[in-house]
């Protein structure tokens, strides 16, 4: 799968230590995914929500941080639209 935005994911391993080793392993599993639907990326990454419109929530770091992404499966594309805490996933809406 093709990672637009990553930079965000950069910039957010540099602010938060904890996040650096987990999301390089996610990184690098996804870069060698090739998701063609939600079951797919379920069964690599059990713990991933589902939440509408091909938008996927990950677990990273044992539920200390979240990831939400825009799946487009057709183009191998996974779009970073956000990544935080746990605590400020859950004040969020999406």
């Amino acid at each position: 799968m093709l990672i637009i935005n990553r930079e965000m994911l950069y910039s957010y391993m540099m602010d938060n230590a904890s996040s650096r080793k987990p999301l390089s392993r996610w990184i690098k599993i996804t870069e060698a995914a090739t998701w063609g639907n939600p079951l797919e990326v379920k069964n690599i990454f059990p713990s991933t929500d589902f939440i509408g419109g091909n938008k996927a929530v990950f677990d990273i770091g044992g539920d200390s941080h979240r990831l939400v992404v825009i799946v487009i499966y057709v183009e191998g594309i996974v779009n970073v639209q956000w990544i935080g805490t746990h605590k400020e996933y859950s004040r969020k809406n999406f």
